[in-house]
């Protein structure tokens, strides 16, 4: 039923994409200022906190991790409410209701890519022009993996969505505790830290709980292959990829089935 829905996927991901600076002063620039923004930000909290990484520089740091971080936030937020905010197109005319969170993730999937190419222009300039670039590592072979990664990110989103989305469905006030639930879910995310700076503050025994977020191996990863900060771990990683499929596919029967009554609840 996507498939045959693909045009429509198409004008929704022209909408979201198009549309979203549309009549604003800088317009597409919003794809890099707003990652740059963060970036200070960061940096001023992870020098008075002394965190991040000292491998590598600390924005390269940040906007890797803000790379993987931002697509997985913007699924959810966007997508978290589908039916909540989508009752009145739902209510008009019949499609298949999974064009909608499944164009969101594909016009993030855009932007993603815009911010992917700064960083790699950042990238560059730091190898090429500065002494600090002699601590990265990119993991050439690693980028062949990187679509699989960001796959993985996509269904992890959408997983959490397709749930956050029957829930705002029966209780309205819970579409606006989902943008505190994603800034609470960043701060448990290796983002603005390294995972080395916190369980070195922690005993050691207890270090595996921060693995106990899906999220936490794959920003870790993310980093490993893009500058050879971080670290890959293999079992975390496991973990992180069964949660993600349970999340989606369970999420999606769920979906399926609320999409059958929402209009009787929202």
């Amino acid at each position: 039923s996507l498939w045959r829905a693909r045009d429509l996927i198409y004008l929704f991901v022209r909408r979201d994409f198009v549309s979203k600076y549309k009549q604003t002063v800088l317009g597409p620039a919003w794809f890099v200022v707003q990652p740059i923004l963060t970036t200070a930000v960061f940096m001023i909290i992870q020098v008075l906190g002394n965190l991040g990484s000292r491998e590598v520089p600390l924005p390269l740091y940040n906007l890797s991790g803000l790379l993987a971080w931002q697509y997985f936030a913007n699924i959810i937020t966007f997508s978290g409410a589908t039916f909540a905010t989508q009752a009145n197109l739902f209510r008009k005319v019949y499609f298949p209701r999974l064009a909608v969170p499944f164009s969101i993730a594909i016009s993030h999937l855009m932007t993603m890519a815009v911010q992917a190419t700064f960083f790699a222009l950042v990238l560059a300039a730091y190898l090429l022009f500065t002494d600090a670039g002699q601590g990265i590592e990119t993991s050439y072979g690693g980028l062949l993996a990187l679509p699989f990664v960001v796959l993985h990110i996509a269904m992890l989103g959408l997983g959490i969505a397709f749930f956050t989305s029957w829930l705002t469905s029966r209780y309205r006030d819970l579409t606006f505790l989902l943008n505190f639930f994603v800034q609470l879910l960043m701060y448990m995310t290796p983002v603005i830290y390294s995972l080395e700076a916190v369980s070195g503050r922690m005993p050691e025994r207890w270090s595996w709980i921060v693995f106990l977020n899906p999220m936490a191996p794959i920003v870790e990863l993310f980093r490993h292959i893009l500058l050879g900060a971080g670290g890959f771990y293999p079992m975390a990683y496991v973990w992180s990829v069964g949660v993600s499929l349970l999340l989606f596919f369970s999420g999606l029967v769920i979906f399926k089935r609320t999409e059958r009554t929402f209009v009787d609840s929202v």
